[in-house]
């Protein structure tokens, strides 16, 4: 069971917690009355799969029905009262297949599996040692638990819909920002034109846009526009034959050292260029950008 949830779990990024119930635990269990015997059970080992969002339950089910015999399952449309904010992750009960044939019984033992959002595991982490697992039930303690539930399924499902809850947030544009991500819609716009190789855009397009802006020198940055536009032209003016073996932030340096635009940063702090041998062999002049990164 560990075996093949981890290995889902790896290929996901998603966290996998487990356990094994103890003696005194079997024992609180079987003494509230709902099991005839051990074999009734149906959370002696548990499982909690961590997903980030909501959104992501939907794939961790699939799974589990096609990797187990799922008995069971219990989720939040199975609550009895709405009005009720108690521990509500989903749970899916599951067996094993008996492949071997060999009748051991393996094959009715059920485990459980818990799918977690980050936020439900962080709570189930912190509260259940103060109120579910007490030596004495504290009330107070049980209606803060539930206080915090109903805040983190709130936000739960707010993370599931970000981006689109994203668009109607109130807007404060700070200048660099706005900068940044207009050098990366540029960039965009030089890729979709297949000036700009697709393989070089990197993943990350708003820390690309963060740099390069960075990288134009302080005093001449409320004429932003200027080194924009230089950027821009040294980037196109590369077309006929574009330089695949440096990368995109290493051309905007060599435009903005061209043009006097670089910035070095103070003696204190010092700014620091990863100049390639590459580099140098396509922009003789970029030997003399100063606060070279020395990469052995």
């Amino acid at each position: 069971m560990k075996g093949a949830l981890l290995d889902f779990c790896n290929r996901n990024g998603f966290l996998l917690a487990w356990r094994a119930k103890g003696i005194e635990s079997l024992r609180d269990k079987i003494e509230t009355g709902r099991y005839a015997d051990l074999e009734s059970l149906d959370d002696i080992i548990a499982f909690s799969i961590v997903i980030d969002t909501l959104g992501q339950e939907e794939n961790v089910r699939e799974f589990l029905k096609n990797a187990f015999n799922v008995i069971s399952l219990k989720s939040g449309n199975t609550l009895q009262d709405e009005r009720s904010f108690d521990f509500d992750s989903t749970r899916v009960y599951c067996r094993l297949d008996d492949k071997t044939g060999t009748g051991s019984g393996i094959n009715e033992i059920t485990f459980e599996v818990q799918i977690r959002t980050l936020l439900q595991h962080a709570w189930s982490k912190i509260t259940h040692p103060f109120v579910y697992k007490a030596r004495v039930y504290n009330p107070k303690a049980g209606r803060l638990a539930a206080e915090l539930m109903a805040q983190l399924e709130s936000a739960d499902r707010i993370f599931a819909q970000f981006q689109s809850v994203s668009e109607s947030v109130k807007m404060v544009i700070r200048r660099d920002m706005a900068a940044s991500s207009n050098i990366t819609a540029m960039i965009d716009e030089l890729v979709g034109a297949g000036i700009i190789p697709s393989e070089l855009r990197p993943e990350n397009g708003k820390r690309l846009g963060e740099n390069i802006y960075a990288a134009i020198r302080r005093d001449r940055r409320d004429d932003y526009q200027k080194a924009h536009d230089i950027i821009r032209q040294f980037i196109v003016g590369q077309k006929d034959v574009f330089p695949r073996s440096v990368s995109i932030f290493q051309l905007a340096i060599m435009a903005l050292h061209e043009f006097n635009l670089l910035d070095y940063g103070s003696n204190r702090r010092p700014k620091m260029y990863y100049v390639t041998d590459e580099l140098i062999s396509l922009f003789p002049n970029a030997a003399a950008i100063k606060n070279k990164v020395n990469i052995v």
